[in-house]
């Protein structure tokens, strides 16, 4: 009797573990359509050949912005203007470069104090899909805050 009790038990451990393995491979396969079909719908930024052939430092503030300088961590390369007054802008273009993600460093003065925003990347987030090519905009703000964002570069002419 106790044989017999041990044997359906078995059984019956096997049945249980053979059904939840299934809903867990079912689970699995769900997820993974699920991953492969966001993906055709929502294509990666990481996959686009997201390019950046601009900088535009703005000064947004209530004082003049004195040796504004965007650093890139990782190269030591950097950007920068001497002066911009209020409620105006200080741009640069360079040839089409390969956006990759890198660490930047902005650093300025305004009434004789140094202000710096270091190792930060910029939000990718809204990025418009049919657009590769981009300026990077850099807004100084009030109280040594700034603000980043990348606009597509046929967007420069509404400014």
């Amino acid at each position: 009797m106790f044989r017999e009790f041990t044997n359906s038990l078995k059984k019956f451990i096997c049945r249980l573990l053979t059904f939840t393995n299934m809903r867990h491979m079912i689970l699995l396969a769900f997820i993974t359509c699920l991953q492969s079909c966001s993906n055709l719908l929502l294509p990666s930024l990481k996959n686009t050949n997201l390019t950046v052939n601009g900088i535009v430092f703005k000064n947004a503030s209530a004082d003049i912005v004195d040796n504004i300088t965007l650093k890139v961590f990782d190269t030591g390369k950097y950007i920068n203007c001497n002066s911009i007054q209020i409620d105006k802008t200080c741009s640069t273009t360079f040839p089409l470069r390969k956006y990759q993600n890198n660490a930047l460093t902005v650093t300025w003065m305004q009434k004789g104090i140094t202000y710096s925003q270091e190792n930060f990347i910029v939000n990718k987030n809204d990025l418009d899909a049919k657009s590769v090519r981009y300026l990077l905009f850099i807004t100084v703000n009030e109280n040594g805050k700034i603000m980043t964002q990348f606009k597509p570069t046929k967007l420069i002419n509404s400014f």
